[in-house]
């Protein structure tokens, strides 16, 4: 006699079926979202820039010239953090909003951190050897305009002759592909 008839057979199976699909499902990516908002100075000046990062993970993005940024974060990001030079990093709590503006306070204790290298700018403490100081307002002279000029070449310099290879035709002698002079040809 059969252990499950009727409706019970259908839920015998239905049973099993219905715990994979819950397992799959929790186990299934978030759906992202899309946050966007603008970055100002306490003026509301618009800031340039500003690096704009969802706390915890890689995801970020940077504010273009308006200040405008949009990102794409995942259902379960909720806390957003806006950095920039000569400003306070800030950490902005979102949850539900797709909509955040920001607000940066000007720090200028953060920009005596700063030292300016060639092109590149580094930290004070990452720097090693000599750095020095110029007054604003003073520049410094190009390294070539102090730069003595060198000599000409007047056509004296001396190469080592090199032997071109004759141009032979393929009708009156057999050849290799190594005795062929494929520049002349």
């Amino acid at each position: 006699m059969n252990r499950f008839s009727g409706p019970a057979k259908f839920l015998h199976l239905l049973l099993p079926l219905a715990l994979l699909t819950a397992l799959v499902t929790a186990r299934a990516p978030q759906p992202a979202r899309l946050i966007s908002g603008t970055v100002t100075d306490s003026t509301g000046q618009a800031l340039p820039g500003v690096s704009v990062w969802v706390k915890g993970t890689r995801i970020n993005t940077y504010t273009d010239g308006a200040g405008f940024f949009k990102l794409q974060v995942s259902a379960s990001a909720r806390t957003l953090v806006f950095s920039v030079v000569g400003f306070q990093k800030k950490e902005i709590s979102f949850g539900r909003d797709s909509v955040v503006n920001v607000r940066l306070q000007a720090d200028a204790s953060a920009l005596d951190k700063v030292v300016v290298t060639g092109y590149s700018t580094e930290m004070k403490r990452e720097v090693n050897g000599v750095v020095s100081r110029m007054r604003p307002g003073l520049a410094a002279s190009p390294p070539f305009a102090t730069a003595p000029m060198r000599a000409m070449n007047n056509g004296d310099e001396d190469y080592d002759h090199r032997a071109e290879n004759g141009f032979l035709e393929t009708s009156r002698q057999a050849l290799t592909t190594f005795s062929i002079d494929v520049d002349r040809a």
